[in-house]
């Protein structure tokens, strides 16, 4: 205000000492025509010329010193000013902080949480996260005002702090701090935590080979949701509850795929504040079977071969030459089913399952026995017909099939001779019979 004042008044008095030059210019114009007497109008013209020029050299003069003070006095002040701003941006800081203004510019306190929520349940080795002034060092305070972590924060402000060791079970308040590169530390709002145990999977062991339907049991926070998560892919394998007692159980309801699986078990997954327990790997492992055709059965000569196999696995089914009778990938439940390519031949034939994971893992199941229906009856010889007879008027030869009896040879002969021996003996017993009759007579 003192410094505009002073421009104004400076102004001023420039203005005025304009002013007055231009009136001395114009009062010597009617004192050259006054009608007075040419000595006195002389005399009285060059007194009045010479005064009014004086007074306006004087003004100019006036003004002249009042433009210089003015235009110090400003200098002076702008100075004055720009020292006391310097001298107060390089101020040493004293002992108590004054709030940094960049913590205020930052849209909030620092240093600030993000994670884990306060009143959340977090692990004995849970990390914390948060918000500061870039470069600034940062630590998490215990009650006791005891750093239980140190961490710098990134150009960005963002900081991770992990505690040395590990946290007793039960509630947990930290506190942040954090010192800037330049300034006094700043401590931000504290918040209280629940400390738990991490869930851990009691059931299968790491390095155990399981089934693709296995059964997840483990402890953890009681009432708690638990879930078995994937290693890799991070999804939700199985979901359950944690029993008052502090145990689960877990069962699969989808296949697996066979090979090397990581899991484990999380508290609250897919939540921001969730606890993970320690990883495990476990070798899921299973055996093709052909559950159609039985083994011992039957089957057509162009089949349809059904199984179960391990999930999204590649199944090839070979005859008993070891040749691929047909290929097919089985569904998400294990399933499969293909036709034979080619048909077989009637007679006996087996099968073979061969699945081959998606990591590429051979796995050969059980062999099945089968029989191809349509195989031929044994042949039976038959009798061929006799030639027509030269002459027309003899007898046909009828021959008798007796069972048991041999094939016609063609001996014709042999069989009229044995027929004439038996009617001989025929005709002797009946002689002898009526020799015997006389004999009682006499």
């Amino acid at each position: 205000m003192t410094t505009l004042r002073r421009s104004r008044r400076g102004l001023a008095a420039l203005s005025l000492a304009g002013l007055l030059t231009a009136t001395a210019g114009f009062a010597a114009l009617p004192a050259a025509a006054n009608p007075l007497p040419a000595a006195d109008a002389t005399a009285t013209a060059s007194d009045t010329a010479t005064d009014m020029a004086t007074d306006a050299a004087t003004a100019t003069e006036a003004a002249t010193d009042a433009a210089t003070d003015t235009a110090t006095d400003v200098a002076t002040d702008s100075a004055t000013e720009t020292s006391t701003a310097t001298d107060t941006a390089t101020a040493e800081p004293s002992g108590t902080a004054a709030p940094d203004l960049a913590v205020q510019d930052a849209g909030g306190t620092l240093p600030s949480l993000s994670f884990p929520t306060p009143g959340a349940l977090v692990s004995t080795t849970q990390a914390f996260n948060g918000s500061a002034l870039p470069g600034a060092t940062v630590r998490m305070l215990d009650t006791a005002h005891n750093p239980v972590c140190t961490t710098t924060a990134d150009e960005f402000g963002n900081f991770q702090c992990i505690p040395g060791k590990s946290f007793a079970l039960g509630p947990l308040t930290l506190t942040p701090s954090m010192t800037p590169t330049e300034g006094a530390a700043v401590e931000g709002d504290p918040a209280t935590w629940t400390v738990i145990a991490s869930p851990v999977i009691t059931s299968p062991q790491g390095g155990e080979a399981i089934g693709d339907l296995p059964v997840f049991t483990g402890t953890g926070y009681p009432g708690a949701a638990v879930d078995i998560v994937g290693g890799h892919s991070g999804l939700s394998l199985c979901s359950a509850k944690v029993g008052a007692d502090g145990t689960f159980s877990c069962p699969m309801t989808r296949k697996l795929l066979v090979g090397s699986l990581d899991v484990f078990p999380a508290l609250n997954w897919g939540q921001l504040d969730s606890v993970s327990g320690m990883m495990i790997t476990v070798d899921v492992r299973v055996t093709p079977k052909i559950t159609s055709p039985v083994d011992g059965g039957t089957m057509p000569a162009s089949p349809m071969i059904e199984g179960v196999a391990g999930a999204f696995s590649t199944v090839t089914i070979l005859d008993e030459n070891g040749k691929t009778v047909c290929t097919v990938k089985a569904d998400v439940k294990g399933a499969f089913s293909c036709v034979a390519a080619a048909d077989f031949s009637p007679g006996s034939h087996s099968l073979t399952p061969v699945q081959t994971s998606l990591s590429g893992v051979a796995n050969t199941g059980t062999t099945v026995h089968v029989t191809v229906a349509g195989a031929p009856a044994a042949v039976v010889p038959t009798t061929a017909a006799a030639a027509p007879s030269a002459s027309p008027s003899a007898p046909a030869v009828v021959e008798v099939a007796v069972a048991g009896s041999l094939a016609n040879t063609g001996a014709n002969g042999v069989a009229a001779a044995g027929l004439a021996a038996g009617t001989l003996l025929l005709a002797g017993a009946g002689a002898l019979l009526m020799l015997r009759r006389r004999t009682r007579t006499h």
